[in-house]
């Protein structure tokens, strides 16, 4: 962020905080790396964020993936990895595999070719809760408020209008239709049998369409719990967000 000074009609001179080319509050690996100092369970799955800019960093990163799996062997049939690049959103510099060696295989050109050094490499969540046979995520909004004179930040969590976006197709536990996992709304949407009416819907219609009374409640007050977990720990961070 960058605080910047206007004078108001009134000779009162007031600060602004810009954020300049910008798409996130935090890096993916920051975060993870705050939650982990902190010890804050619950927000995201198990793993690591690794620096990749060599082969002895990748050779060390499927050392320490080939010994959780070790620690807590995988589901037979599913996915097992899913890595992300620090920086990346819309589905960009992600990657799915099976075991260690895949893992690491895939990010070798993103990583040394492509110049993305710093990853996020987590536990794939397996098998996740389907609707319909079809994996969903919810997108929640929420307001950051933060003073730039005192340093302190607030937050509020909407209690209505997140919405459900389901994936076009049905879930498969292989990971060579990537889109099947991936339910960003700017990727499913370029897929051929997307059905904006049937893919995309209040988390107050989960509990009738999953036949679980209760888990639209019980998703908003764990999102509540993780978002504050969160925000503390990007706020931790010697920068602030950053």
């Amino acid at each position: 962020g960058i605080l910047s000074e206007v004078e108001g009609k009134t000779g009162v001179r007031h600060r602004g905080s810009c954020l300049y080319m910008r798409a996130g509050l935090v890096r993916k690996g920051m975060l993870a790396h705050r939650l982990q100092k902190r010890g804050d369970t619950g927000v995201l799955p198990p793993g690591f964020v690794a620096d990749l800019e060599d082969e002895q960093d990748l050779e060390d990163l499927r050392k320490r993936l080939s010994q959780s799996e070790e620690r807590e062997p995988p589901c037979a049939g599913h996915l097992v990895w899913i890595a992300k690049g620090s920086n990346a959103n819309r589905g960009e510099s992600l990657f799915l595999a099976r075991s260690a060696n895949e893992i690491v295989d895939a990010l070798r050109s993103a990583a040394l070719e492509a110049s993305v050094p710093e990853w996020v490499v987590q536990r794939y969540v397996s098998p996740p809760l389907l609707l319909d046979s079809r994996k969903f995520h919810v997108r929640a909004h929420f307001l950051v408020n933060g003073c730039p004179y005192c340093g302190t930040t607030r937050a509020w969590l909407h209690e209505r209008h997140h919405v459900v976006l389901l994936a076009t197709n049905a879930y498969s536990p292989s990971c060579q239709d990537r889109l099947v996992h991936l339910t960003n709304h700017c990727l499913q949407v370029s897929l051929p049998g997307y059905d904006e009416g049937r893919q995309i819907m209040a988390l107050q219609e989960l509990d009738a369409a999953t036949e679980r009374p209760g888990l639209a409640a019980h998703v908003l007050a764990q999102m509540e719990l993780a978002i504050k977990k969160a925000l503390a720990a990007a706020a931790s961070a010697p920068a602030g967000f950053a």
